[in-house]
């Protein structure tokens, strides 16, 4: 069983009880806690056990870039406070730039410019841009263009060695959930009807499908009307 799914089917109390007797490595439940924004389990092990900071995991994350991806802020200032290093470098294309590339929430985005100076925020804005069309986060976005003046209409991302702008990709985005809804949609429907009354957790399970659908196509929909009002379409 992975990690994480450990921490999702026990209690605190019992993944602290292994990892004192050796069951679990304690960086891999850090990184899982940070992840599932466990903070009691993320600061009891900061607290009471020794962690390698310099730990990564199988992607290559490590903790500051994980919390700043996972908008833990809590965890962040613990980090801190412990001596990591927030200023470390991250490959970005061919770039160099700072961790606020992993950002997707405007309260950590707040949080870390108290720590950058303008130079390095305005080299991570693009790649943040690019983050708020995976996130539908318009709050984020609207923050960023009106605050460092930012001309969407002139960036442009390389995607399968063809250069789109923010517009292009926001409408391929759009086209691709109304594919992929379809496609849940017709299986979720299929499900419910084969298996009638007999099976109600399924069926249910199948609505519930369809209801996560509607509300992800509502906010890319929000975001694809915010960017076309942005290009003035």
């Amino acid at each position: 069983m992975e990690t994480i799914e450990v921490l999702k089917k026990y209690k605190t109390s019992k993944i602290i009880r292994l990892i004192k007797r050796g069951k679990l490595n304690k960086e891999e439940v850090l990184m899982c806690s940070i992840k599932l924004n466990n903070n009691y389990l993320s600061s009891y092990i900061l607290d009471k056990f020794d962690i390698n900071l310099d730990y990564t995991d199988s992607y290559g994350s490590d903790f500051i870039e994980t919390s700043t991806r996972y908008g833990n802020i809590d965890v962040i200032k613990k980090l801190r406070s412990l001596g990591m290093d927030i200023n470390k470098k991250y490959k970005c294309g061919r770039k160099d730039l700072c961790v606020m590339i992993f950002i997707r929430d405007l309260d950590t985005f707040k949080y870390f410019e108290k720590y950058f100076d303008k130079k390095d925020i305005k080299n991570a804005l693009e790649s943040i841009i690019i983050v708020t069309l995976n996130t539908y986060n318009i709050e984020l976005l609207d923050y960023i263009i009106k605050k460092y003046k930012v001309n969407i209409k002139k960036i442009k991302y390389e995607v399968n060695k063809k250069k789109y702008n923010l517009l292009e990709i926001s409408n391929e985005i759009l086209s691709g959930m109304k594919n992929r809804e379809y496609r849940k949609r017709e299986m979720a429907y299929y499900i419910s009807d084969l298996l009638g009354n007999r099976y109600k957790k399924v069926q249910n399970r199948a609505y519930h499908l369809l209801e996560e659908i509607e509300k992800e196509n509502i906010k890319i929909e929000k975001y694809n009307k915010y960017i076309k009002k942005l290009f003035g379409d």
